[in-house]
């Protein structure tokens, strides 16, 4: 698994301490026992991964997002007679 290093809480994060500080920052113990208020610790090893306000990415490529365009031939493929277009 990757760490990234933008993925990291910052040091006014309450948890800066408990998740490793300055040094490699991993969740343990109760921070991934039970989701936080903040939503942080989904990821183990990328502790701010998730977590409120963050950046949200898209994992998949964007004319993927909207079959019903018809703009990617797996997405077709995929979806068949299902869509409207």
């Amino acid at each position: 698994m990757k760490r990234w290093d933008s993925m990291r809480l910052g040091k006014t994060d309450p948890n800066y301490a408990a998740v490793g500080g300055d040094g490699q920052q991993t969740c343990t113990g109760e921070l991934v026992r039970a989701r936080t208020l903040t939503g942080i610790c989904n990821d183990v090893l990328n502790p701010a991964m998730g977590a409120a306000g963050q950046l949200f990415a898209r994992n998949v490529e964007f004319s993927t997002t909207f079959p019903d365009l018809g703009e990617n031939e797996l997405t077709k493929n995929r979806h068949g007679d299902r869509l409207a277009y």
